[in-house]
């Protein structure tokens, strides 16, 4: 396979899942805290 295939599939990847973790965070958020606020404590936890 090309290296560039593989480099790009990685990156794909954490970035979906990233994306998932995000969205399941944000439902589960929704109730208790404010988006900006939750989106920057959420940065911080990274």
């Amino acid at each position: 396979m090309n290296s560039n295939l593989i480099f790009a599939a990685t990156v794909a990847g954490l970035l979906l899942t990233v994306l998932i973790v995000w969205v399941l965070r944000k439902i589960r958020n929704r109730r208790t805290a404010r988006p900006c606020e939750d989106d920057i404590e959420w940065w911080r936890g990274l």
